[in-house]
């Protein structure tokens, strides 16, 4: 088991929104097992509103979870906020809630792989991130491959909304 770092993130391409964009960050991370637990946090900071452009790179070097391992599900969703961030504390909540009541069951499921789960769970995320934002745009949602327990991880590509980002993550 290792701490998951969101080490940094590039703004490839800005999304088609007037202005620069402001994005945050909606990570799930599931552990499966006789009793599955899991825990959905929000990474915003006041410093990117309105201030990413194609071409900008931010570094957070920020711990995201503890005790990962390979067959934790880590899914990440980058939201394009327009005003207010849609999912603040409450929606947060929210999200948490009803993310926990669905990977109860299939965390549940022994020798259950994180590919498998993650093509049930990401239609759950969806639906709960959609049930929470009203005007904020979801970019898209990316598993995070757990594929070592020190080091880089795979970099993640979200496209959508005419946006690029690449997001990367690493374990120590």
């Amino acid at each position: 088991m290792a701490d998951l770092i969101l080490n940094k993130f590039v703004c490839v391409e800005e999304t088609d929104e007037v202005g620069s964009d402001s994005p945050y960050f909606l990570l799930f991370v599931g552990r499966p097992g006789n009793k599955p637990t899991s825990k959905v946090t929000r990474i915003r900071r006041d410093a990117w509103d309105g201030e990413i452009d194609s071409g900008d790179r931010r570094v957070l070097n920020q711990n995201v979870a503890n005790d990962v391992g390979k067959s934790t599900l880590v899914l990440v969703a980058l939201m394009e906020e327009d005003a207010d961030p849609d999912v603040g504390t409450v929606g947060t909540i929210v999200l948490q809630s009803r993310m926990q009541e669905a990977f109860k069951g299939i965390g549940s499921v022994g020798g259950i792989m994180p590919a498998q789960m993650e093509s049930l769970m990401v239609n759950e995320f969806t639906k709960a991130i959609d049930s929470v934002a009203s005007n904020d745009e979801l970019i898209s949602i990316r598993r995070v491959n757990i594929n070592t327990l020190s080091g880089p991880l795979p970099v993640l590509d979200f496209k959508g909304d005419g946006g690029h980002y690449r997001v990367h993550f690493v374990m120590a």
